[in-house]
């Protein structure tokens, strides 16, 4: 059974589904990804563990801290002096007290005129090469390069503050100073550094090819509220899921075009089947009287006008869309003057040209519907058209009443009419916006409505531009 345009019914299902590229399921990607970013990570902290050099704990003879404390000079960048408070006696261990007999015997002064407090040198540091070596101990002679006679008991390893009390009463301190950055972080940093520019590229690509069907797939639902005739979706090469995720996306799109299509034929097929009883009761009204006619013959028109317009919404709606290249500009322009020869008090702002691809009968519609609508219901209207990156604004603003907040949207649905429009002289079929809103969105674009702070309505007109 053919419907009321003579097309023959296609059920949803009916349509075949596209071929799929089968992969690897997603959670055994996800896995996958997940297992590599880990053993990565842990080669290069191998990596880095055979790279970096360990820390080398700072050496010093009491001999140089003897003569740093004795003549207030240090010859080492790594040791400072100055006069200020001296280590706690409370802070000083038995290793203390041992390395600090040494330096006052090599400073010739009691042990109660000296101090010495050491720092615990790093236990990671060439632990078999220092095996037994303890701060201030005497044993073993050091190992040192030739020629060098240091021992084990005049060395002083790590960090360390030494106090020497002055015949003033003061205290000369000499202590190790602190760098910022060791050479030991400095390389771990460069690691780390190392490590992220290797590893952040690899982390964005896969980031992205992850997240790839879910943009793809919030693109097509965007694009299929807007315009259910948009193509279906392609196959692409990705998992089992996301393969038949486009295989349900593309079903469930057919299904909405079609009830969507049943639907608008249905109302097509009504309104085209109640011309005939409107046609007999014109013929039935020529023996009426004459007041009674003149009524009956204005709804008779009225009801004519409303299902004239309905056709033509449904007609706007499923015919195909003929693009051209169009300069908007211009299509707009003879809008404007054709409105203005009429007599309507309507201008258009200077501006930017604009290329758009679009089909020239429906955009016409479009905006001859928005200028109507302001001098019909403000007495003029102000049109304006501007660029704004990769899209057009159009605005058609007028100085009337404005709409209540609530109603700013809901114009734009079929039928819809204000209270202060359901007259014959200034009401329509409450079709005109919603014709209008569904030209822009088969084009890509939308329409909406603000109210103006210094009263009156904005209509903009947002399309996207032509593509060089």
């Amino acid at each position: 059974m053919n419907d009321a345009q003579g097309r023959p019914p296609i059920k949803a299902e009916s349509v075949p589904p596209p071929a799929v590229r089968r992969g690897l399921p997603l959670f055994l990607r996800i896995f996958a990804v997940t297992l590599g970013a880990v053993l990565c990570a842990q080669a290069l902290n191998l990596v880095s563990v055979f790279l970096v050099r360990l820390p080398e704990p700072r050496i010093h003879q009491l001999s140089e801290i003897a003569d740093a404390l004795a003549s207030g000079r240090s010859q080492s960048p790594q040791l400072k002096v100055s006069v200020g408070e001296p280590p706690a006696e409370a802070d000083q261990d038995v290793r203390d007290l041992e390395v600090r007999a040494g330096l006052a015997a090599r400073l010739g002064v009691d042990e109660q005129q000296v101090r010495m407090v050491i720092s615990r040198p790093p236990q990671f540091y060439y632990q078999k090469q220092l095996e037994g070596l303890k701060p201030g101990r005497t044993a073993k002679p050091f190992e040192a390069k030739a020629g060098d006679e240091s021992r084990r008991s005049d060395l002083v390893i790590g960090g360390f503050t030494a106090a020497l009390r002055l015949p003033d009463g003061r205290w000369q301190v000499a202590a190790t100073t602190g760098g910022t950055i060791e050479p030991w972080q400095r390389q771990s940093l460069l690691m780390l550094a190392g490590t992220l520019l290797i590893a952040a590229p690899l982390a964005w690509i896969i980031s992205r090819r992850i997240a790839a069907p879910v943009n793809l797939f919030s693109a097509a639902a965007e694009r299929l509220g807007r315009d259910p005739t948009v193509p279906p979706l392609v196959p692409i090469k990705g998992p089992p899921e996301i393969a038949a995720a486009v295989v349900a996306f593309n079903t469930m799109q057919a299904r909405l075009k079609r009830y969507v299509d049943d639907r608008t034929t249905m109302v097509a097929a009504i309104a085209h089947d109640l011309r005939t009883p409107l046609m007999r009761l014109t013929l039935l009204l020529e023996d009426a009287p004459s007041g009674m006619k003149q009524a009956a013959e204005a709804e008779i028109k009225e009801m004519t006008d409303r299902i004239r317009s309905t056709l033509g919404f449904v007609r706007d709606g499923t015919q195909p869309v003929r693009r051209q290249r169009l300069d908007l500009r211009t299509l707009v322009e003879s809008v404007v003057d054709e409105m203005a020869d009429r007599g309507a008090r309507v201008v258009m702002q200077p501006g930017a040209d604009a290329t758009v691809d679009a089909d020239v009968a429906g955009s016409r519609a479009l905006f001859v519907n928005l200028v109507e609508n302001a001098v019909r219901y403000a007495d003029g209207a102000e049109v304006t058209l501007r660029r704004d990156n990769d899209q057009v604004l159009i605005e058609v603003a007028d100085r009337g009443p404005g709409l209540p907040i609530a109603e700013l949207e809901r114009v734009f649905e079929p039928f819809y009419r204000l209270e202060s429009s359901r007259n014959r002289s200034t009401g329509g079929s409450g079709l005109g916006l919603a014709s209008a809103r569904t030209v822009a969105r088969a084009h890509g674009g939308d329409i909406t409505l603000h109210n103006r702070p210094e009263g009156g309505l904005t209509a903009m007109v947002v399309l996207p531009l032509c593509r060089e």
